[in-house]
């Protein structure tokens, strides 16, 4: 790939900044050269002392700030339109948080904006609009007492912080009442208060969804109720990712927790961009009111290719590929034992559980053997014995 591929201009690059707006730096800008930077977040102990610390690169930065350390990469791109990234470093399958210009964020405790390098910070921009406001807000000022306003000022808060507390002290009643009536079972749900005003029980599984159902009619809440059964909101968001997007190449939507959805989407397969984004999580939030943000995953395709090979190698087994524009098949031949059998069902049950069956797939084939009366069904495969302990696939 060439380098000015998905990359901005030199140029272009060094406009750039961060500005610190928390910690020992506040108010520091340091630029962004080549469209990345490297920040590296922790204590002094944790981060080295300054005179003994290595001279560091240019794209990278040390922040002394907080009591763990962390790091996370900014990175810029330009192509088809200007997309600021945040990608925070970790173990796991690092995450990508889009923002724009001047869009505050905290990140490891640190907050800070993106800005263009030679452009003065100020956190708020005020319009004409909002001179004239204040201009006849100081002619208000010579005909109405100070004091007076202030007193209006305050009983106004103190009547508006009274709704607040009144209403949510009123819907924390209800989802405590209905976590006091599911009490006698083990908490495999989670009970969300909608932006519609009904409240959402999110279960794991089609029997949590019945015995919650049952355990409600003989208690009804005074709020709307609306139980949530995981394989058939799954279905749900899937029928609507098709109707609202299908050409988007995704991997799963994850469920749990409720209150923050992750949708898994392919790098390779689809042209990402910060308005396609979101445009998706705006559609997410109104179909999933309990939500109250919903998480982008962007994940190479060669990763989970690559994650399902190095799985049936070390099993032992042998397979054949057939790669498709969306899609991977792995069909699973040869002479199995029990043993073996009983690794694949695992690892495909796992699998799927993670990244479901929208990418890559895994077939086993018969052979035409009598084999009657040594035969079963496990989920969407039918599996066959031919003698022993060996079960026979093509």
């Amino acid at each position: 790939m060439e380098n000015n591929d998905n990359a901005l201009s030199q140029e272009f690059m060094e406009s750039y900044a961060i500005r610190l707006l928390s910690g020992p730096l506040n108010g520091c800008e340091f630029e962004i050269t080549n469209g990345r930077l490297l920040v590296l977040v922790g204590d002094n102990a944790s981060l080295g002392q300054s005179d003994s610390f290595p001279e560091l690169p240019e794209n990278i930065i040390t922040i002394p700030y907080g009591d763990s350390t962390g790091s996370f990469e900014i990175i810029i791109t330009t192509a088809p339109e200007l997309i600021i990234a945040v990608r925070v470093l970790s173990e796991q399958q690092p995450d990508n948080i889009y923002l724009a210009l001047n869009q505050q964020i905290e990140v490891l405790g640190l907050k800070f904006v993106i800005k263009q390098k030679d452009v003065i910070w100020q956190y708020t921009i005020p319009s004409a609009e909002d001179r004239r406001h204040r201009f006849s807000s100081r002619l208000l000022a010579n005909i109405i007492s100070p004091k007076l306003v202030i007193v209006s000022l305050v009983i106004f808060i103190i009547f508006i912080t009274y709704l607040s507390f009144t209403y949510h002290s009123a819907n924390d009643y209800q989802v405590s009442h209905i976590d006091k009536i599911l009490s006698n079972k083990n908490k495999n749900y989670a009970i969300l208060y909608g932006r519609d005003d009904i409240i959402y029980i999110n279960t794991s599984s089609q029997d949590e969804a019945v015995w919650v159902k049952q355990a409600l009619e003989k208690s009804q809440p005074a709020k709307p109720v609306r139980v949530i059964d995981h394989n058939d909101e799954t279905a749900r968001i899937y029928a609507w990712l098709a109707d609202n997007y299908p050409d988007l190449q995704y991997f799963k939507i994850q469920l749990s927790p409720a209150n923050n959805p992750r949708l898994t989407v392919s790098k390779q397969r689809n042209t990402i961009t910060k308005q396609l984004i979101d445009n998706i999580i705006t559609g997410l939030l109104n179909e999933m009111p309990y939500a109250t943000k919903i998480s982008i995953a962007i994940l190479d395709d060669n990763i989970l290719e690559a994650q399902a090979i190095d799985t049936l190698s070390s099993i032992g087994v042998t397979y054949e590929k057939y790669k498709t524009a969306n899609n991977v098949y792995f069909n699973i031949i040869g002479s199995l034992s029990d043993s073996e059998l009983n690794k694949i069902n695992d690892y495909v049950d796992e699998y799927y559980k993670q990244w479901g069956k929208q990418y890559i797939r895994f077939n086993i084939n018969l052979q035409n053997q009598d084999v009657n009366n040594s035969s079963f069904g496990y989920g969407d495969n039918r599996f066959e014995k031919s003698q022993g302990s060996k079960w026979i696939f093509q």
